[in-house]
């Protein structure tokens, strides 16, 4: 669509040594339990919280540029953040499914941007964090929808840390 670059003229620029992340790239976030998970598995809506879709960005993992040890010991930093946590698994899809989510008058709702977490205490060193956030501003009930959204594209997966390299 003419408006996406409008919107995402942010993700054409490099912000690491990775350049900008590529439509076939695997995305990941780390849900932690039980913060993020119900008690029959699903998942909660504070896995992405209102605030970081609106301006802050929801945090992932660029994984296909991750070893499988780093993926790890980064999910068990992030979920040591709160207290009683531990990582539980990652939630995976690709850029290009994220950039694809379209509100009822087909405007683009995510921007997915390469986000390197660099010497940010208490958050783990990662050249290969990213970002998504919304493309625009957008009110209280847009934002709730795109929540609800991406609660649909991401349930039901969960990647053990192990396997995140498959």
């Amino acid at each position: 669509m003419v408006g996406d670059a409008q919107y995402c003229a942010c993700e054409a620029e490099s912000h690491g040594d990775l350049g900008p992340v590529a439509d076939v790239e695997r995305l990941a976030r780390v849900g932690t339990s039980p913060n993020h998970f119900r008690k029959d598995g699903g998942l909660k809506p504070g896995v992405f919280p209102l605030s970081h879709i609106r301006s802050s960005g929801l945090s992932l993992m660029r994984v296909d540029h991750m070893s499988d040890a780093a993926i790890a010991d980064i999910s068990h930093k992030i979920a040591s953040q709160k207290e009683g946590e531990s990582p539980k698994g990652l939630l995976v899809r690709t850029a290009v499914q994220l950039r694809s989510l379209r509100n009822d008058v087909e405007e683009r709702l995510l921007c997915v941007v390469d986000d390197p977490v660099l010497d940010t205490p208490p958050f783990p060193d990662n050249p290969a964090h990213a970002i998504a956030v919304s493309a625009k501003e957008r009110s209280e009930a847009e934002i709730l929808e795109i929540q609800s959204t991406l609660l649909e594209l991401f349930d039901g997966e969960i990647v053990p840390l192990r396997t995140a390299q498959a």
